[in-house]
């Protein structure tokens, strides 16, 4: 069965500054197409929606969002930098301007993070249909700081913890030495499990 594809990218600007940040002008399907909103949200969203059209059309698919953010001119969603102007200050970022613009960057950085969760929770893609619970552990990877727990034979018994501090080529399955960081992780997997 043929995969459908798609790219969603900002299109060029006549601007100094490049593409806007808010209210980009993207191209979209061999189209341009003016939006509103902030443009990581906007690319994720179209994104997102023709994900739900294949889902509908029950078509295979690839979806590959570029966003322009983080990097200058650190347009962020306003406000969202303030929680991280206080955390700058107390870490020793004494200049004003530079705290401020590290916690703009910061906030782009948080605000991809936020619509990656939106498109990889999205569990379109995931399993076939109707057989959802039966496919709770399929594939599934939960992250914690150094710790990756993952679960690639669907089974509850069968979870792989890598420590990726010491082994980010996931090589060393170290379950065993830690059942307890595998206990923790597989049972706040199986509360994100219940709550979608």
């Amino acid at each position: 069965m043929p995969v459908a594809s798609a790219r969603v990218t900002p299109a060029a600007a006549a601007t100094p500054r490049g593409i806007p940040i808010f209210n980009p002008v993207i191209r979209s399907d061999g189209g341009f197409v003016r939006t509103k909103g902030y443009c990581t949200d906007v690319f994720f969203e179209a994104g997102l929606d023709w994900i739900d059209r294949c889902r509908q059309d029950q078509k295979p698919f690839f979806c590959y969002v570029t966003p322009n953010c983080p990097h200058f001119p650190y347009d962020c969603p306003p406000g969202s930098d303030k929680k991280y102007l206080g955390p700058l200050e107390a870490a020793g970022v004494k200049d004003p301007k530079q705290r401020a613009t590290i916690a703009r960057f910061y906030a782009m950085i948080e605000n991809i993070d936020t619509n990656m969760d939106r498109l990889l929770v999205t569990p379109v893609g995931r399993w076939e249909r109707g057989k959802a619970a039966e496919s709770a552990l399929h594939n599934c990877r939960i992250r914690e700081g150094r710790w990756q727990l993952v679960n690639t034979k669907n089974r509850p018994d069968a979870w792989e913890l890598y420590d990726l501090a010491a082994d980010p080529g996931e090589q060393q399955n170290v379950a065993a030495d830690h059942p307890d960081v595998v206990t923790r992780l597989g049972k706040a997997y199986d509360a994100w499990w219940q709550s979608v």
